[in-house]
């Protein structure tokens, strides 16, 4: 929603912003099952590891440039590691943060996970 061309014969535009957005996501996605905890060798008889734990709430903020690939920059990443979102979007570009809410809600997330 801020006026980019379709992207024609090479040129930048919203189809790469898409493939880009898609690829984002794919990735982010395949962090899931690998964000884990490790067991660290210690002497005698004592058990050490870590557990990887959600941070909590991660606050986003997106500029006006790229809205969506922008958004999927923070939102897939926090969303992979377990923690829920608050996004502050541009007020020059909201109607990209309104599909991908739409899309949210739609794909059956918990209420509050993403606000």
């Amino acid at each position: 929603d801020n006026g980019k061309p379709l992207g024609r014969s090479g040129q930048y535009g919203t189809k790469v912003d898409v493939a880009l957005t898609i690829a984002i996501y794919r990735y982010a996605a395949g962090w899931c099952d690998k964000l884990n905890g490790d067991v660290i060798p210690v002497d005698g008889n004592t058990l050490c590891y870590t557990r990887k734990e959600p941070v909590g709430v991660c606050g986003c903020i997106i500029p006006w440039n790229f809205p969506l690939a922008m958004q999927s920059w923070k939102l897939a990443p926090a969303l992979a590691a377990g923690c829920t979102v608050v996004m502050k979007t541009s007020e020059n570009t909201p109607l990209t943060a309104l599909f991908v809410s739409q899309l949210i809600a739609q794909t059956g997330f918990p209420k509050g996970v993403v606000n």
